[in-house]
């Protein structure tokens, strides 16, 4: 029935549009079906050109194709631009690696989408090494398609034009929408695997009735799927395929909650939908994806994801994810206490001053300040560029804080991007500070097109005010 439709759409437009016969449309190929998980987006703001630039980091996932398959990495960005009606056009550069390790630059540009909801449009280019084995790529023509997935991901599909002749007049371009929206169309799923999925979706709301959130679109297709509306189903999947919803799992030691528990975020996508000719016998495997919480490091979050199990059921996942980050929560505190009752000498008491090229992320500028008590350490942190931090304590406790900071807190930044280089240490006989804390937001004025050049001559008046005026020439001079 889609390949009649699909004919007949192609003979309303040539034998509207143009009276004498024209070349057959290319052919496509299929390159990969790409699965890209994004990380939080953030806006420049209106650019010269009137328009908003949002940035949104493509920071893991997967893709498969007959030729090659491998993952995506956390290395690139959707640059897209937004005009005031608020219509996009995606703008993306990211790199990803085949199986046998080949590295590839991907770059899309894309049109906005014909409707709300609908997918968008892409031509792509590849770059790779011309002796690997995926140097054919640098010489693909490539459109794709891509659609949201929920909110933490997008799946795209690549193709590949096997004509030499690319489509630049209005009819081809016509022609080849037609053939992308056919190529990789949603299907709903059968009755009862849809009726399987919203029970799924239903328990967990019974089970977590105050913890569960649904965004704006997925709770109306929910709605729409509980109607039993065929039609109106099928019109919500091809738009949507899976839903989102939102679990802040509580986290705690013990078994009763305690009030300083802990939540942890978890993004669930439900399928609804297949893609292909076959309609499968059993439901798709229910996606969930760990958000990174402030009590937990970026490494150890990827390292809790990565070890979910695959056959796995929902419920078995959201109880294994528990008892991890349990786990981890426990060896944190016992760490800590561990540490607060430490009676070991840790040296003479003394002041060393850390400087940083560069410190801007702020959960890295948090662990300097959480941690700090545990080693029973005073000072302050300047964040920006560039950075400064002071630490009074017991000359092994600054050690062994800065080696934790280095291995635990940035334990997820290559080595050649731990750039601190101790300046200064000096013995001294009492603290000037009582506690550990920052003062980039309390010293000076913040410079800069990102604000995030600091005012070095406040920062000296500062340490002058505290009797610490020739650190900043022994530190920053």
């Amino acid at each position: 029935m889609h390949l009649f439709n699909t004919l007949t759409a192609f003979a309303t437009i040539i034998t509207s549009t143009m009276s004498q016969s024209t070349p057959a449309p290319p052919q496509m190929t299929l390159i990969y079906h790409m699965e890209a998980d994004l990380g939080e987006r953030f806006s420049l703001g209106s650019i010269p050109t009137g328009q908003e630039r949002i940035v949104i980091p493509i920071v893991g996932g997967t893709f498969k194709g007959p030729r090659i398959s491998g993952k995506v990495l956390n290395l690139g960005a959707d640059w897209r631009l937004t005009d005031a009606q608020g219509k996009f056009r995606p703008d993306a550069r990211y790199n990803i690696q085949t199986d046998d390790g080949t590295y590839i630059y991907v770059q899309t540009e894309g049109l906005p989408p014909a409707v709300d909801g609908a997918p968008s449009m892409l031509r792509g280019r590849f770059e790779t090494s011309t002796n690997g084995t995926a140097a054919w790529l640098n010489d693909v023509a490539a459109v794709g398609v891509i659609r949201r997935n929920g909110t933490s991901s997008v799946l795209i599909d690549m193709w590949q034009l096997t004509s030499h002749h690319l489509p630049t007049s209005p009819i081809s371009i016509q022609i080849h929408r037609i053939i992308m929206m056919n190529a990789q169309q949603w299907q709903i799923l059968p009755p009862d695997l849809v009726e399987l999925q919203i029970g799924q979706v239903d328990l967990l709301l019974a089970m977590y009735p105050e913890e569960i959130t649904f965004d704006e679109n997925s709770q109306g297709i929910l709605d729409i799927l509980r109607d039993t509306d065929d039609v109106r189903s099928r019109t919500a999947v091809k738009l949507t395929p899976s839903i989102s919803l939102f679990l802040d799992l509580p986290i705690t030691i013990a078994e009763e909650a305690a009030p300083d528990s802990k939540s942890l975020r978890l993004d669930i996508g439900v399928p609804f939908a297949y893609s292909g000719n076959v309609a499968p016998s059993e439901s798709p495997s229910v996606k969930v994806r760990v958000q990174q919480p402030n009590w937990m490091s970026k490494a150890a979050t990827s390292q809790l994801t990565a070890d979910i199990p695959e056959d796995e059921d929902l419920l078995g996942t959201i109880e294994f994810i528990r008892e991890a980050a349990a786990e981890y929560l426990a060896n944190i505190e016992t760490k800590d206490m561990t540490l607060d009752t430490a009676t070991v000498d840790s040296g003479p008491l003394v002041r060393v001053w850390f400087y940083f090229p560069s410190i801007s992320t702020r959960s890295k500028r948090d662990d300097f300040i959480k941690y700090a008590p545990s080693y029973q350490l005073t000072g302050f942190l300047y964040a920006g560029k560039p950075g400064l931090l002071c630490v009074e304590g017991g000359s092994q406790s600054i050690d062994d804080y800065m080696k934790f900071i280095k291995t635990e807190s940035w334990g997820d930044i290559p080595a050649h991007h731990k750039k601190v280089s101790e300046r200064h240490r000096e013995k001294c006989e009492k603290r000037v500070f009582p506690e550990m804390t920052e003062i980039t937001d309390t010293v000076g004025e913040r410079r800069g097109q990102r604000a995030n050049r600091g005012d070095m001559k406040a920062i000296e008046e500062w340490l002058v005010e505290r009797g610490l005026g020739d650190a900043f020439t022994k530190v920053l001079m």
